[in-house]
């Protein structure tokens, strides 16, 4: 598939030549979208064409306000070869909402990703920032004090929320699945496997 930018909010011509991951094999696309026919409107443009036979697979149409806009395409979300992420991201703001959540769901303490906040996500931290131990697959869940550093500061601030009567991570706390409120940081969370 090749991505085109509509020029009027929609722009997917970074994601040209990705795959799509059809589930039935031969048969690419049920329908061809022509978003210059049909009365579109003023406001429409080819957002994705098939790569090899050139036709209009989606179409975006910026409509005048009070209406929303709109996004069609005539193959399946779930087979989209790029990332998933982004473009639902792309999409959700080109209808007007704002971009969508940013990043996976995680829980904030959570260090070693095993669905529970215990001692053992403080060694966790320690054995990753002192002795080689892994990093993890999610950085923002070890930054167990939501400063935007994993530092030592994050296991002392486990242990202190477990055995002193500390303040517990912020949100999202360890057991919420839900995505980093304040994603400024250089943190990221490639997975967090206890969160869907």
């Amino acid at each position: 598939m090749n991505g085109a930018d509509s020029g009027f909010g929609l722009d997917t011509s970074d994601l040209s030549g990705t795959a799509y991951n059809q589930a039935s094999a031969g048969i690419d696309y049920t329908d061809q979208i022509n978003a210059l026919g049909g009365g579109a409107g003023p406001n429409a443009a080819q957002i994705w064409t098939d790569a090899v036979q050139a036709y209009g697979t989606g179409v975006f149409y910026a409509t005048d306000a009070p209406n929303g806009n709109t996004i069609s395409q005539s193959w399946e979300f779930g087979g989209f070869g790029g990332d998933q992420v982004d473009l639902a991201a792309r999409y959700i703001a080109a209808l007007g909402g704002g971009g969508g959540p940013v990043g996976p769901f995680f829980g904030r303490g959570d260090c070693n990703a095993d669905g529970a906040f215990n001692i053992a996500d403080a060694i966790f931290t320690l054995a990753a920032l002192f002795s080689g131990g892994s990093a993890g697959s999610c950085a923002d869940a070890c930054d167990a004090n939501g400063d935007g550093a994993f530092n030592i500061a994050d296991a002392i601030f486990t242990l202190a929320a477990l055995f002193s009567g500390g303040p517990t991570p912020s949100d999202p706390g360890p057991t919420d699945c839900d995505v980093d409120v304040d994603d400024t940081d250089t943190l990221d969370c490639a997975s967090f496997p206890p969160c869907p």
